[in-house]
């Protein structure tokens, strides 16, 4: 049997269980990827190159299969897709290259990369059967949205003196620039009356940049639960988290 038509037959054999694999790996782990996730700026027809890398985490004799899932399947290829890795080879680097599509939507988008150990063979040559292992890296692509697009979310952490500390780290995920960003916090009590109110520092954010916003409360009110509304003001834009 041909390589390609033996490749075919182990990828048909294993992508049917590749989600349950997959979720199961923690527990059979002779495998592992590193890095667990692989972050990529869009830009139209860009060809970008990297590497992950194989770990054979159990020093076994093993093949492998690396394959390509998600919306990219089609635009990334790698230097080696099915290798055998000795006990005595601990790791392997791949190197891949991935040639963004000319349109996406804006937004992210996710594909990834599989690496599959192939079912070891028993002594008479058959295909044993078992769990196969399977890892994956994560490959996050986002698109920039045409005009002000802001993402935030709200961090809260506290200290034995009553200071209460919001920190709402903001990424701009537009194609302009953000002159003024800030945010007002309002502090709600359990019958739902507001008892504080303040505003955070203001910062510009570039495109494509994150950075925090942050202020810190002299939380001066009795013991209860309390609730924290944020609105973050970007320009003429608001976002409520």
């Amino acid at each position: 049997m041909g390589i390609e038509r033996r490749l075919t037959c182990m990828l048909f054999m294993v992508l049917l269980a590749i989600s349950a694999v997959i979720a199961g790996s923690a527990q059979i782990s002779a495998l592992g990827i590193t890095p667990g996730r692989i972050n990529l700026n869009y830009e139209s027809g860009k060809e970008f190159s990297g590497g992950f890398t194989i770990v054979n985490t159990e020093n076994k004799d093993i093949e492998v299969v690396i394959v390509a899932q998600g919306e990219f399947n089609q635009s990334v290829t790698f230097s080696e897709v099915s290798f055998k890795m000795k006990a005595s080879e601990r790791e392997k680097r791949i190197q891949y290259d991935l040639k963004m599509p000319s349109q996406l939507s804006p937004g992210q988008h996710i594909g990834e990369v599989v690496a599959i150990q192939v079912p070891s063979k028993s002594s008479a040559g058959e295909t044993s059967v078992g769990a196969t292992v399977a890892v994956a890296t994560q490959l996050f692509v986002f698109v920039p949205y045409p005009n002000k697009y802001a993402e935030a979310s709200l961090d809260i952490v506290s200290d034995a003196l009553g200071k209460i500390t919001f920190v709402i780290p903001v990424t701009n995920r537009g194609k302009l620039d953000l002159v003024k960003v800030r945010a007002n916090i309002d502090i709600y009590g359990a019958l739902n009356e507001k008892v504080a109110s303040f505003n955070t520092n203001q910062v510009e954010i570039k495109s494509g940049e994150r950075r925090e916003i942050a202020y810190t409360w002299n939380a001066n009110v009795t013991s209860g639960t309390y609730r924290a509304v944020a609105t973050v003001l970007y320009d003429e834009e608001t976002l409520k988290l």
